[in-house]
């Protein structure tokens, strides 16, 4: 087109990096590229974006899950910061089209893509739509 060029995200050389504890910052894709980095709203805004103007009906989806404090603290996060039931998390990935079939599946459901598990982001704790 006319403006600056923008690769497919998974060619593009960025990766998943949470943002600060306490902190959620919001970017387009042109940001994320010139960071190199960004968290899962980020990424998933720039794939879904890709995917819908190559035809393809996908869809930003919520996912959810109760991380134990331990794990929290375990993972870096500031112990002073967190409640002590832990954190409700919340966390963004595609749904392509007829995901909603394999709702029921509790840990993976074939039709939903994780950008930030695709590029680089750890634990098992996103699972849960």
């Amino acid at each position: 087109g006319l403006g600056y060029p923008i690769p497919p995200l998974y060619a593009s050389g960025v990766r998943y990096k949470e943002d600060p504890p306490g902190q959620e910052n919001w970017k387009d894709c042109l940001a994320v590229l010139a960071d190199g980095h960004g968290d899962c709203d980020r990424l998933v805004a720039w794939r879904a974006a890709e995917l819908i103007v190559a035809g393809c009906a996908a869809e930003p989806i919520i996912k959810w899950r109760q991380i134990p404090k331990e794990v929290m603290v375990s993972l870096g996060h500031p112990a002073h910061m967190l409640p002590p039931e832990g954190v409700h998390m919340v966390h963004v990935c595609v749904g392509l089209p007829g995901w909603q079939r394999y709702a029921h599946l509790y840990e993976e459901n074939p039709l939903v893509e994780d950008p930030s598990k695709i590029l680089g982001m750890g634990g098992n704790y996103t699972s849960r739509v």
